[in-house]
């Protein structure tokens, strides 16, 4: 099996899509405690900051994006003084407002594409 890039994998799956709901943070501290978007087609994009681009502030992830669509999916590297930060990134849009910029879980998305990659072998 050929290895795959997984910002190309997500693209694939998510350019274009619409936000069609938005699961809440879990306060359950065993769940993910981040909001996660759902697109058509079911894919879930677990997030775990999002920044108004107009604004530059953080930006809620709840109900108000359903209806939004990813137009961009990047692969960000940012240094602070929490140390080294890399996230797959999306932008979501409507048209109306600032496109919002959306961090995803990494390890999730790991997870989420090996998943796939096994299923080809052992379905």
């Amino acid at each position: 099996m050929e290895p795959e890039c997984l910002v190309e994998w997500v693209a694939k799956r998510v350019a274009g899509r619409w936000v069609v709901d938005v699961v809440p943070p879990s306060k359950d501290p065993a769940d993910y405690p981040h909001p996660a978007l759902v697109l058509e087609g079911g894919m879930i994009l677990p997030v775990v900051k999002a920044l108004d681009t107009g604004t530059g502030k953080a930006a809620e992830v709840n109900l108000s994006l359903t209806g939004w669509a990813v137009n961009e999916v990047a692969y960000v590297v940012s240094e602070g003084p929490g140390g080294r930060m890399e996230y797959v990134t999306v932008v979501i849009a409507d048209g109306q407002h600032a496109p919002i910029m959306a961090g995803l879980n990494l390890d999730i998305l790991i997870y989420l594409l090996e998943d796939t990659q096994f299923r080809r072998i052992e379905p």
